[in-house]
């Protein structure tokens, strides 16, 4: 398992077919996902969450909507990069009890799983109830992190109380993400130092363009002391889409970063990841802006991780 949670430089995650599969039903060929790994790698790409892991089964979705281990086993992950998955926090506080989900969810503990890493993405009123999923994942080997959707219209108490909650478990890293993209740098700088008033672990920011603010914002974040940030080849996600990859590394804190290499790799998986895609657009759209404006999403539907 790679370990990268002790460094003290920013944590990249890109979430390009988690994200970007609200395009296709998570539907992505071999092919396409072993060039996107080999430009992940090339790009010094810490973390590849690689899609959902779900119990629900509605309709056809590819394989990249459940990421079992048998299908991470079938790839090839180059060396150096962590795997991810994403649950939707809504599957564990639901009729399945929590526990049984999450046997269900991860049969095998980290040592015998192609998977380092699980997100549980979350609305705040699922919050405390989610919460001692964190415990039995680490209990289990698996690092951690908790994805808080739909903060930007959080009070400033509400958004400490958040953070009181999350300080008794051990997670690795506590998200926000602008669901709607309709933060502004500033707005992202004031949740950052709330949850900073009680939390003291590692932070992260997953952000949306409907606004085109998803990079500024992003970047903001890191000045603002977060560590890990998500984005997405191309931008490629919900709606209007994320920050994009071959531009969040440009503020990498490495000096290893290496931005030439990146461009060229990065830039075939983008190209392929648009034909893939076939006539729709990926990344910033100007016709979503006012999405962001009145705080609505397309693609979004209850439950869903933003």
């Amino acid at each position: 398992m790679k370990s990268f949670l002790l460094r003290d430089v920013s944590v990249f995650v890109d979430c390009t077919f988690r994200d970007g599969g609200y395009y296709n039903a998570w539907d992505f060929s071999p092919e396409l996902i072993h060039k996107y790994l080999e430009a992940m790698q090339a790009a010094r790409v810490d973390v590849v969450e690689l899609g959902f892991r779900t119990l629900k089964n509605q309709g056809f979705q590819g394989a990249c909507a459940f990421t079992t281990d048998e299908f991470i086993r079938s790839l090839t992950i180059p060396a150096g990069l962590t795997v991810g998955v994403m649950v939707n926090g809504n599957e564990l506080v639901g009729e399945v009890p929590q526990q049984e989900a999450l046997e269900r969810l991860f049969p095998n503990a980290a040592a015998d799983s192609p998977v380092d890493l699980v997100r549980i993405a979350c609305h705040v009123h699922e919050f405390e109830k989610a919460l001692p999923a964190v415990t039995w994942l680490k209990e289990r080997g698996y690092q951690v992190g908790f994805n808080l959707m739909q903060v930007a219209d959080r009070t400033e108490e509400e958004v400490k109380a958040l953070a009181r909650l999350a300080k008794a478990y051990p997670m690795d890293a506590l998200y926000f993400a602008d669901s709607m993209g309709s933060m502004s740098p500033d707005q992202a700088a004031q949740i950052i130092q709330w949850f900073r008033s009680e939390w003291k672990g590692p932070m992260g920011i997953h952000t949306h363009d409907n606004l085109g603010l998803a990079l500024s914002n992003t970047l903001r974040a890191l000045d603002e002391g977060v560590t890990w940030v998500d984005s997405t080849v191309t931008g490629m996600g919900r709606g209007p889409g994320n920050a994009r990859t071959e531009g969040a590394g440009h503020r990498d804190r490495r000096a290893a970063w290496q931005i030439g290499q990146y461009g060229a790799a990065d830039g075939a998986a983008a190209q392929a990841l648009q034909a893939h895609a076939g006539p729709l657009r990926l990344g910033h759209q100007p016709l979503l802006l006012p999405g962001g404006q009145v705080r609505y999403s397309p693609h979004l539907y209850p439950g869903d991780a933003q």
